[in-house]
């Protein structure tokens, strides 16, 4: 659920840390995502639309997957839909006796904007991208869509139950224009207010692909991690905050085996204990600045070899720090959360004291890219979208 309660990030002396930064937003555009509830509803037309139509779309985005909009009838027979699946386009539509489904050719996923063409005629819709060659496709029976009178943008609120797009995930990105043309009289889709809908927010200029976390949430990415003898973490930061959880696995009920990586009064602090004690080894700017919080990128990467800590940051030296002690096996089996953790779990995860936040991004656990759509839990955060 989104409703957990987490510690908020505080505010630190500007003396430590770099002033927040306010990035230029497009005013014509709403950045969805934040949460898995995070959408907006529009009333449509029916009698406009039920034999044919023409609309375009306008949105850009770095997510693999995530529903741009589904609009269905209140059984759910008869809809249309576009969703971003693999990086391409999928337009669906069903009359309630079979749906079709265009795939476009071109992928999306790559954070510009793009206007995808929908028109429907009966039976036949067709498909654009860019200006592209349109893709077609059909269903073989039944010719008018009937009953439509809601759509659902970004994401479902939730009180809707989906039936039909059974992997209609979260959008995150940006919408700027959804618009029905020709004799359509419905009420215009307007993207200027983001207090129309669910957790929205304004969409920036420039969005890079990062995870964005506001100092409330987490990442749960799975639903027990056992790190053993060795592990490797690798990922890039920004941040303006002097605190803040980057990484951890809490000890459970009745253990102490544990790691973490936190920023601490603007230092990196990255602990492990593999049940015969805590080691922490803590690692300060190179270049003499104050903190790690200075607003720009730092990226880390951090490593476990038995009782070894290893952590080098932006490429420079290895830190690391050894125990001398006889066990080398982290016996973990809590979630590994990163950019947070549950106030719950706090007191099992040495160092903690608040959510981070800003941008992380890069992730990668033992080698292998981090699937941030396939994590068991994530709470208030916006996993494809920073703000540059």
């Amino acid at each position: 659920t989104t409703h957990e309660m987490t510690t908020p990030a505080t505010t630190t002396p500007v003396s430590l840390c770099a002033i927040d930064e306010v990035y230029p937003t497009d005013e014509g555009a709403i950045l969805f995502g934040r949460s898995e509830h995070s959408h907006m509803t529009a009333t449509i037309s029916n009698k406009d639309i039920s034999k044919e139509y023409d609309l375009s779309v306008t949105f850009r985005t770095h997510a693999p997957t995530g529903l741009i909009f589904y609009a269905p009838n209140t059984i759910q027979t008869d809809f249309f839909s576009l969703q971003v699946v693999d990086s391409r386009l999928l337009y669906s539509f069903d009359n309630g006796r079979g749906r079709a489904e265009i795939t476009s050719v071109e992928t999306v996923s790559d954070g510009q904007w793009h206007t995808a063409v929908l028109t429907k005629s009966r039976r036949n819709g067709d498909m654009s991208v860019d200006g592209g060659v349109p893709v077609h496709g059909a269903v073989t029976e039944a010719t008018t869509l009937n009953h439509l009178n809601t759509m659902y943008i970004g994401g479902f609120p939730p009180s809707f139950n989906n039936t039909k797009l059974h992997d209609a995930l979260p959008f995150s990105g940006c919408i700027s224009a959804i618009e029905i043309h020709g004799a359509y009289t419905g009420p215009p889709i307007l993207f200027t207010d983001p207090s129309v809908g669910q957790d929205l927010e304004p969409c920036s200029q420039n969005l890079i692909n990062g995870v964005n976390f506001d100092g409330s949430g987490f990442i749960a990415l799975n639903q027990k991690y056992f790190i053993g003898e060795s592990m490797t973490f690798d990922f890039g930061f920004r941040t303006t905050q002097a605190a803040g959880t980057l990484l951890s696995v809490p000890a459970a009920t009745g253990r102490q085996d544990s790691l973490t990586v936190n920023i601490v009064e603007g230092k990196l602090e990255y602990a492990m204990d593999n049940g015969a004690g805590l080691i922490t080894l803590t690692v300060s700017p190179e270049s003499g600045a104050p903190g790690f919080c200075d607003g720009l990128w730092h990226d880390v990467t951090i490593w476990k070899e038995g009782a070894k800590l290893v952590m080098r940051i932006d490429g420079g030296r290895e830190h690391e720090l050894t125990q001398e002690a006889s066990s080398t096996v982290a016996n973990t089996d809590k979630p590994l959360y990163i950019g947070g953790l549950p106030d719950t779990e706090l007191m099992f995860s040495p160092g903690s004291q608040q959510n981070f936040r800003g941008c992380l991004r890069n992730l990668m656990l033992n080698g292998v890219r981090v699937e941030l759509q396939q994590a068991w839990r994530s709470v208030n955060v916006n996993l494809y979208s920073c703000a540059e």
